[in-house]
């Protein structure tokens, strides 16, 4: 009974990690074609959709690398706390 409740508390701690990565949105790929016919001004426009997603492309990867932060994070607070359940069952149970 024990086991399955620790198993229970993990899977609570470790949701909030998964639900962090469910909200970095990865932005849209901008078109990086150019075409001759094109006047400056519109190349100019396309070269602003790309900076833009080079913003939004590094805000989605500090917010991977976060969200992968904290679950390496929970996972071992989870095998810490697996490790003294084990250790309190076994004292308990010889």
């Amino acid at each position: 009974m024990r086991f399955l409740a620790t198993l229970v508390v993990a899977a609570a701690m470790a949701a909030p990690s998964f639900a962090e990565a469910a909200r970095c949105s990865e932005p849209r790929k901008p078109s990086t074609h150019l075409f001759s016919s094109w006047d400056e001004e519109t190349v100019e426009k396309r070269g602003e959709r790309v900076e833009e997603y080079e913003d939004k492309m590094r805000k989605y990867i500090r917010c991977l690398n976060k969200a992968a932060s904290d679950a390496a994070y929970e996972l071992e607070e989870v095998r810490d706390e697996w490790r003294e359940s084990l250790d309190k069952y076994q004292d308990e149970n010889g």
